[in-house]
């Protein structure tokens, strides 16, 4: 039987996270694409809430963004 006790991720670097872009937006993107950014990451939190899964240490700094959102 298989038994696992760690998981690990392993993901492509990203610069940006959604601290920084809270904090200096972008003046192309308008408030309302932030305020669409933070409502799709909340609405992921309830997934994976739902779903069972911990996380820790969840705040904005650790949110990354792509360039292209």
């Amino acid at each position: 039987m298989l038994s696992l006790k760690n998981i690990f991720m392993v993901m492509d670097y990203v610069p940006n996270d959604l601290n920084q872009l809270m904090k200096n937006p972008p003046k192309e993107k308008s408030q309302e694409s932030l305020l669409t950014m933070i409502y799709s990451a909340l609405c992921s939190i309830k997934f994976v809430h739902s779903t069972g899964v911990m996380h820790r240490d969840l705040k904005p700094a650790n949110l990354l963004v792509s360039q292209d959102y």
